[in-house]
């Protein structure tokens, strides 16, 4: 295989073959959700809170994982949580949520 495709295969293994929920968060999220997962589950954090960049910020003290920043940096300036957040709200929400954001 050429370089591109076998860094590929991981991805679309867990994509086709892998668990439901975790196929469709790679899919939306891209790959680092699976490394927020797995930093998460090793710093003791429940899958949920591992998807909270501050959550892992807290967990840093005990075993050493990114802060905060570092996470944003490296993955983005939202958590998947926040996103997950967002995506979960229905529209009379976001009407009402718009009605009070300042225009730009």
């Amino acid at each position: 295989c050429t370089s591109g495709q076998c860094s590929e295969q991981p991805f679309e293994q867990v994509i086709w073959s892998g668990e439901t929920d975790l196929a469709r968060a790679v899919v939306v999220f891209g790959p680092s959700i699976m490394a927020l997962l797995l930093v998460g589950r090793i710093s003791g954090l429940e899958a949920e809170k591992s998807l909270m960049y501050v959550m892992h910020a807290e967990a840093r003290s005990t075993c050493g994982s990114a802060s905060e920043s570092d996470l944003r940096n490296r993955f983005g300036p939202l958590d998947p949580r926040s996103m997950l957040d967002e995506l979960r709200i229905g529209d009379g929400s976001l009407s009402s949520r718009l009605e009070v954001m300042p225009e730009k």
